[in-house]
């Protein structure tokens, strides 16, 4: 998608504050190819889209930002949820931690299955793309000024189509995986005054080869993230 005439690769994409344009199902150095992104719905407690100036804290990037924010877990009571779509199944687990239900856990993993449709409806479909990734984040109040949290994601997809022998420019083999680890510090000294820390560090890993086995491209990169806020007054 594209946003006031920027295309997708303009965009930046973060999590709970934090750079995460590594955590896409996709096949890279492919144009048009498309991509999901590694977060399971029923995770998140809102999306945020900033559509014009805005404080450009990564990234460097000329079109919109689009920020995920993935929720607590319960802290009534252990709950589990599963979820099937036309492309999908997903189970979600999340409940609170300990007696005094001071803090939550909470944990999803999605598999597509879209793959193994096509092939069932046609025999000779040769073009395959799956994926698989885990999402979780836990919560802990230490008192009632201090509060730490920490959330994880990963995933790998990969393409599989048939391809001759003569396309030695075609993907016929395309890996990609992404895993995100992230931790957070809130402090709150005062009804007026808070403070928040947070560290993440992102990795990627890919490889494109063809029908004789020749690697097309391939690749890695690392990102490492420290992130302070301050906030004065009501809040």
């Amino acid at each position: 998608f594209a946003v006031r005439g920027s295309p997708f690769s303009r965009m930046n994409f973060t999590i709970d504050g934090v750079p995460a344009s590594f955590l896409l199902h996709t096949v890279q150095h492919i144009e048009g190819g498309g991509s999901i992104a590694m977060l399971n719905g029923d995770i998140l407690d809102g999306i945020t889209l900033l559509n014009g100036s805005y404080p450009q804290r990564y990234g460097n990037r000329l079109g919109a930002e689009l920020d995920f924010q993935m929720r607590e877990g319960s802290r009534d009571r252990a709950q589990f949820r599963f979820g099937i779509s036309g492309t999908d199944a997903s189970a979600v687990a999340e409940g609170p931690i300990g007696g005094t239900k001071a803090g939550s856990w909470l944990f999803s993993a999605r598999k597509s299955y879209l793959e193994l449709l096509l092939k069932q409806i046609d025999d000779e479909n040769d073009f395959g793309f799956g994926f698989t990734d885990v999402q979780s984040k836990m919560v802990f109040d230490a008192s009632a000024r201090h509060r730490f949290d920490i959330g994880f994601v990963a995933g790998r997809s990969r393409l599989d189509q048939e391809t001759t022998p003569d396309d030695i420019n075609e993907v016929q083999d395309g890996r990609n995986s992404a895993e995100l680890l992230e931790a957070g510090w809130r402090f709150s000294a005062s009804r007026s005054f808070l403070v928040t820390q947070r560290l993440a560090f992102a990795a990627n890993q890919f490889s494109n080869t063809n029908p004789a086995g020749v690697d097309l491209a391939e690749g890695d990169g690392e990102d490492a993230t420290w992130r302070a806020d301050l906030v004065a007054g009501p809040y």
